[in-house]
């Protein structure tokens, strides 16, 4: 769900933003977002505690430009994610929405923060395909993440469909997509899918903690634990 090349050439493309522009709200927002996720899959310490540091600075210079706009409400929501004040994360993603229930950047957003925080319903109303969307930038993750809430909610098959559609779609194929693909097949049974995709994850992430992955994702443990359950590698 996650692609760290993607990230890092986002980044780049937000803090050029920023050089041309000081006055735009947008390369400030961008790169609060790109910057606050890589400290979510960061481990603790002064490395995450950089990130999470010029991820609010930049959030909160993005909303002394543009407090109304949907991209600010949206960065600090992520920020606040980030930062562990997930009631704050769910009260900015739901400004974030009400301003633009069409943006599917906002929507994707929205989704990560209620898949995170365990509000599953609400995951997979923003990110279902059935929603309109009809503004944003780039590419939707909202595939991949109804694919995540999917295998939350117990629907194991929504998931696998969802995932491989995303992957088809050109998603990248994550770690975290092969982890919600092997516990899925999994839980349905299907053992020999389920190892071949752990295999996978092992030869393309072969220092994965997975648990640990999950665990700065994720707010509450037994989310963690339906998916690590279901996994025969658990690091």
């Amino acid at each position: 769900m996650i692609e760290r090349a993607q990230l890092e050439l986002a980044l780049a493309m937000f803090r050029h933003a920023i050089e041309k522009d000081e006055s735009y709200f947008g390369g400030y927002a961008g790169a609060s977002q790109c910057l606050a996720a890589f400290a979510i899959f960061a481990p603790d310490g002064p490395q995450r505690s950089a990130l999470l540091k010029e991820a609010r600075h930049l959030a909160n210079q993005a909303e002394v430009l543009s407090p109304a706009n949907s991209w600010t409400q949206s960065a600090l929501s992520w920020v606040d994610l980030a930062e562990g004040d997930t009631k704050r994360a769910i009260e900015h993603a739901d400004i974030a929405l009400d301003l633009a229930p069409k943006d599917g950047n906002v929507l994707d957003f929205y989704a990560m923060v209620m898949l995170a925080t365990g509000d599953f319903d609400a995951a997979l109303a923003a990110s279902t395909s059935d929603r309109p969307r009809t503004s944003g930038l780039g590419r939707f993750a909202n595939k991949s993440i109804f694919g995540a809430a999917s295998f939350h909610a117990g629907k194991y098959e929504q998931a696998i469909d969802a995932l491989n559609t995303a992957t088809r779609a050109g998603d990248p194929i994550s770690a975290p997509t092969l982890i919600y693909l092997a516990a899925a097949n999994a839980a349905l049974g299907n053992q020999a899918d389920a190892l071949a995709l752990e295999a996978d994850l092992k030869q393309n992430w072969p220092t994965i903690d997975t648990v640990a992955l999950l665990d700065r994702l994720y707010v509450n443990p037994e989310q963690v634990r339906a998916l690590t359950d279901h996994l025969r590698t658990k690091h």
